[in-house]
């Protein structure tokens, strides 16, 4: 009685603690899985394994997360079963992965592309993010700046031009209405572009969001072409271990985090269920690209379906390095003609009143 107490404990005690384990990202729960497949390849006991890894794990969660699948696997639970438990800390296409029973010697090598994909994914953002740190900088200070021009110089060079009954010039006259009403002019920006995200989030689906994110200048396409590129080597990596088609496009759509191609994964995936042609399938869907389903369906008709998939990816892979370099490019000089417009702007706003006093006083 005492020994089964103690196992009932046991199993609530873990289960409170996979509920209480934070989900894992996906380069986590590829590097999760991949340390799984190389233990299951090399024969090595599974749940002594997991805790030498635990111990050695870079991040908290990890470690959490490989203590809890240690100690369910010593509880007797196979290995499907307990991952199946973890389901909202590990991507589903990756429980599929390990679970698939072609995957027995590919394994290994479809989690390590995984997670070089994810790394790979991960090194590009933080390459697009950095090209709009030195522009946004350079935006910043110079907005600072103009502000505080702005209320240097407004109210004297007005004062000015009432006293000697001088028509402002228009750019003088817009410098006047920025010191007034420039405050309030902000304010209202700041919360009518915070109105408007809060409306869309509530008012518009998930879905719905991410494809008007996609319609952003410089940074949608990027998005779009980088998820693209991840969806299609995921659905190469599982359509390679031998998993169905519709279900390969359905987990890589969930893999890639972004709903508007999760949902186009999913529609294209009922299709195929349906008997659709892979090139109907995907070309009835804005989500993805119009060559895309043929390419497709030509590799599938060719029996080379994972190595078209990889060719596209490989073609949306140098269209999201394309649009990094034209961010690099395009920043920059947009940052650049900010500045010479309001430093033109303020030079005439100051200087025309100026120069119209001194051809009255003369």
């Amino acid at each position: 009685m005492e020994r089964a107490l103690s196992i009932m404990g046991w199993f609530r005690r873990s289960s409170d603690a996979v509920a209480s384990v934070p989900a894992l990202s996906s380069a986590q729960a590829a590097q999760l899985g991949e340390e799984i497949a190389r233990l299951a390849q090399a024969g090595l006991p599974l749940p002594a394994g997991l805790r030498a890894l635990a111990d050695e794990a870079p991040s908290a969660r990890l470690r959490r997360t490989l203590q809890v699948l240690a100690h369910r696997l010593e509880l007797g639970e196979p290995l499907q079963q307990a991952l199946s438990k973890a389901g909202h800390q590990l991507p589903a296409y990756f429980r599929t992965l390990l679970v698939s029973p072609a995957a027995c010697q590919r394994l290994p090598r479809l989690l390590s592309a995984q997670l070089e994909e994810e790394r790979r994914a991960h090194q590009l953002l933080s390459e697009a993010r950095a090209a709009a740190v030195y522009p946004s900088l350079i935006a910043g200070l110079f907005f600072l700046v103009f502000c505080g021009l702005i209320g240097l110089l407004a109210r004297p060079i007005t004062a000015i031009t009432h006293e000697f009954e001088l028509d402002l010039p228009s750019s003088t006259e817009l410098l006047d209405a920025l010191a007034e009403h420039g405050a309030t002019m902000l304010l209202a920006i700041v919360v009518g572009a915070a109105a408007s995200w809060l409306a869309m989030r509530l008012v518009l689906p998930r879905r719905r969001r991410h494809a008007v994110l996609k319609l952003f200048p410089l940074y949608g396409p990027l998005w779009r072409y980088l998820n693209l590129a991840r969806w299609t080597r995921t659905v190469a990596q599982l359509v390679d271990a031998e998993v169905a088609l519709p279900e390969a496009v359905r987990l890589a759509g969930d893999a890639t985090g972004d709903a508007d191609l999760a949902g186009a994964s999913r529609d294209a995936a009922r299709q195929l269920e349906h008997g659709a042609p892979l090139a109907i399938a995907l070309g009835s869907l804005t989500a993805f690209p119009s060559w895309l389903g043929p390419t497709l369906a030509w590799g599938a008709n060719h029996r080379q379906l994972p190595a078209a998939l990889l060719a596209a990816g490989d073609a949306l892979a140098a269209r999201t390095r394309r649009q990094i370099s034209l961010i690099t490019v395009a920043l920059p000089a947009l940052a650049f003609v900010v500045v010479i417009w309001g430093g033109a702007f303020l030079v005439t706003a100051a200087f025309l009143p100026l120069i119209k006093l001194i051809e009255t006083l003369t």
